[in-house]
């Protein structure tokens, strides 16, 4: 599967990077699921990847030190967060030229990855406390459950996406290891997963499963009845190897429209 490039400026120097680092990649537009809630833009880059169960659709933004401090101040991205979280299974924010405290604990970044200076806006002569930018990422993280990384520059964000979409191609059960714990830890780790895929309460709501914008698709079907699927039916895989007597079943859902589903999946194998 490939990795998608949003083509707008700031991000479409990405796609030649990722080709010539051997990664299928493909130049599109990229945009929120609900542009009407969300505006018109979208992530920066996206891909779908091998969860534990069903396919796993990322969504990955790149901003600067300064696009984050200017987010501070007009709360853009916010905006942003929410068409990510509503999006996207999966969401990371990647914040370019790391910072770090310098005197009296003004924020300084790494330009260009050559040299510290103080982060200042436009002719503001006074920097940011870089406690405060630390607590504006971590509230991202731990409210709106965007895992957050920062990188020196391009070239080292260009790296990590790389090695995240890999990962995503191997899937999350290559990568079990780690979670050869105790009995309690792996009970815990799960119940954090449960609640980060929807069983829990968030403080943004929860946009439409994978699985359920899957059932969209499907003939006949449309947003109102693809609970109905999604709830029948514990992954994509299922749906897939599902038989027209199984579709039929359902509640609103006939055999025409039950053939006409297990058609469609079969033109798509």
């Amino acid at each position: 599967m490939s990795l998608l490039v949003d083509r707008r400026i700031g991000s479409a120097d990405l796609y030649p990077a990722f080709e010539a680092l051997g990664i299928p990649t493909a130049l599109t537009t990229l945009r929120w699921d609900r542009p009407d809630l969300y505006g018109e833009g979208g992530p920066d880059c996206e891909w779908v990847g091998f969860g534990i169960e069903c396919p796993i659709r990322v969504g990955v933004e790149i901003k600067t030190v300064n696009d984050v401090l200017q987010s501070m101040q007009n709360g853009s991205l916010a905006t942003k967060a929410r068409g990510l979280v509503n999006t996207y299974d999966r969401t990371y924010l990647i914040v370019e030229e790391v910072g770090r405290p310098g005197q009296e604990g003004i924020l300084e970044h790494y330009v260009k990855g050559r040299f510290w200076a103080a982060a200042k806006l436009g002719s503001q002569t006074r920097g940011f406390q870089y406690s405060a930018f630390e607590k504006f990422l971590f509230t991202i993280q731990e409210r709106a459950n965007i895992r957050v990384r920062t990188t020196v520059n391009r070239d080292a964000t260009i790296a990590l996406v790389a090695a995240m979409y890999r990962w995503w191609q191997e899937g999350e059960e290559a990568h079990e290891s780690i979670l050869a714990l105790d009995k309690s830890t792996q009970e815990r780790l799960s119940e954090q997963v449960r609640k980060e895929r929807g069983g829990g309460v968030s403080l943004l709501r929860q946009g439409p499963t994978f699985k359920r914008r899957v059932a969209a698709e499907l003939p006949g079907i449309e947003v109102k009845r693809s609970a109905i699927i999604a709830g029948a039916f514990s992954s994509v895989k299922e749906m897939c190897n599902a038989s027209e007597k199984d579709y039929s079943k359902l509640p609103g859902i006939g055999k025409d429209t039950a053939r006409k589903i297990v058609a469609a999946f079969s033109s798509e194998e």
